[in-house]
């Protein structure tokens, strides 16, 4: 989830081409280039409101992955120093790291992990992806 998705790529790359037609009309004196210039202020309107919702749920979808990343990155961190307490003798603290903490933690992130799972089986089965995917990434001419 670090890299952009496709879809996201194109309208931006869309948008910036647009945005560079824009300015070099900006130097165009004659009335067709600024009636042209108009209809690409348009687009690039369009083209943003399209690009909004998209880019609003890839974050979304970011923020849920770093999340599990992090509570991994916890509970591994947990984990070893449980051990390294029963190595020196620490035993209280490793059980209260391994029967309170860790597992609480492992509950917690599991609960995260099918919550995602199921988030992803709810859109992978919504008819109506395949429609507004096609329609985003089709071009408007």
């Amino acid at each position: 989830l670090d890299s952009r998705p496709e879809e996201i790529d194109v309208l931006e790359r869309k948008i910036l081409q647009l945005q560079i037609e824009s300015t070099a009309l900006d130097r165009e004196k004659d009335k067709a280039s600024k009636d042209r210039k108009k209809i690409v202020q348009e687009e690039i309107s369009d083209l943003k409101e399209q690009l909004q919702p998209l880019r609003d749920k890839w974050q979304s979808d970011r923020g849920r992955a770093d999340e599990i990343k992090t509570l991994k990155e916890k509970l591994s961190t947990l984990e070893n120093k449980a051990a390294a307490a029963e190595r020196v003798g620490n035993y209280e603290k490793a059980a209260d790291l391994k029967y309170g903490a860790i597992p609480d933690l492992k509950n917690h992130l599991d609960s995260i992990i099918q919550k995602e799972d199921e988030r992803k089986a709810k859109v992978l089965d919504d008819p109506d992806a395949d429609t507004m995917v096609s329609e985003v990434v089709t071009p408007a001419n």
